[in-house]
């Protein structure tokens, strides 16, 4: 335990835990709020986006939520008191941060932007995840990220659900694949859909089950009978049907950091985000960059090369079957 802190740590009452809330960020933070709220005996509250704090929810380390305002003011007057203001997040706007602490003075604060009293290192040549957890190693020096790495916690219904559809399947390999994320990020649908084809003739064992939010027709190839969309479901049944697959294809995207803590074989897409920083961290995993940071210039060949090669490292060549 850090010497300066381990004195303070049961004397507070009400510590409040800010994070960088978007669902990717959350789901790489998680090991890092696991951790802060074990370190805090669980009295900690929350603040996040409403989409995010159901996450948080679920993983029952919360005290109280408190839904984040885009007015720091409203975000301080929802939380009432802190004794503790805890910013787990490394790109935070000082402002943001400094506008709650000035309005309710906590005793301590502890985070990146210069204005908390204890102000941690940036060091954005790690992984998010790692960089993040200095908020929680800071308390205790001894704490690993990979402690606290766990699957994100799943309702029994959303686990059913997965499981039923994994039961209609049986004989056939599964591959989880996304392709939606913000636009620079993408890789063309076209080059989706081609890839997927290619995949599909020579894993004839294969199913792919498409999540996402939009209609992507993914399915509209020569092997689209073995393409299943699950689009439009909740983010917590697409995130079960990640966690029950064989292998995971996406870009740079909420659900490659569900199958990076679901431990799900992942193959990642990247253009101009660096995947050393947010790529997979814990599963076996390949990353596939393009040259020059743009996606459309990433060839189908290229990539079907590299799935090729790294379903066949996690043992989808060795299980081949002619089924159909």
């Amino acid at each position: 335990m850090h010497a300066l802190d381990s004195a303070r740590l049961d004397s507070i009452r009400r510590p409040a835990i800010m994070y960088s809330d978007g669902v990717g960020d959350t789901l790489l933070s998680l090991p890092t709020l696991r951790a802060l709220s074990r370190l805090l005996r669980g009295r900690a509250v929350f603040i996040g986006s409403q989409c995010s704090l159901k996450i948080i929810n679920a993983e029952g380390i919360a005290a109280e939520l408190v839904v984040r305002s885009r007015d720091p003011r409203e975000t301080a007057r929802l939380l009432k008191a802190c004794d503790l203001l805890l910013s787990v997040d490394p790109g935070e706007p000082p402002d943001y941060a400094g506008e709650i602490i000035n309005v309710l003075r906590p005793a301590l604060s502890v985070g990146w932007p210069a204005n908390h009293k204890i102000s941690l290192a940036q060091n954005n040549q790690v992984h998010f995840a790692d960089e993040v957890f200095q908020a929680a190693s800071f308390f205790d020096r001894s704490l690993r990220v990979e402690s606290f790495a766990e699957p994100p916690r799943l309702g029994v219904r959303e686990l059913d659900f997965a499981i039923s559809v994994a039961q209609q399947w049986k004989g056939y390999r599964c591959c989880v694949v996304h392709c939606e994320t913000s636009a620079v990020k993408m890789w063309p649908i076209g080059f989706f859909r081609r890839l997927l084809d290619v995949v599909l003739s020579r894993f004839r064992d294969m199913i792919v089950l498409v999540v996402g939010t939009g209609s992507h027709y993914l399915d509209d190839i020569p092997h689209g009978n073995r393409v299943i969309s699950c689009e439009g479901l909740t983010l917590s049944k697409s995130m079960a049907l990640v966690g029950c697959a064989d292998a995971f294809i996406g870009v740079d995207s909420s659900m490659l950091h569900v199958a990076d803590m679901f431990l799900v074989p992942a193959i990642g897409l990247f253009g101009p985000t660096d995947p050393a920083r947010w790529g997979c961290r814990f599963t076996q995993h390949e990353h596939i960059r393009a040259h020059g940071g743009a996606l459309n210039m990433l060839s189908v060949e290229e990539v079907a090369a590299r799935v090729f090669t790294f379903l066949g490292k996690i043992g989808f060549a060795n299980k081949y079957t002619n089924l159909a």
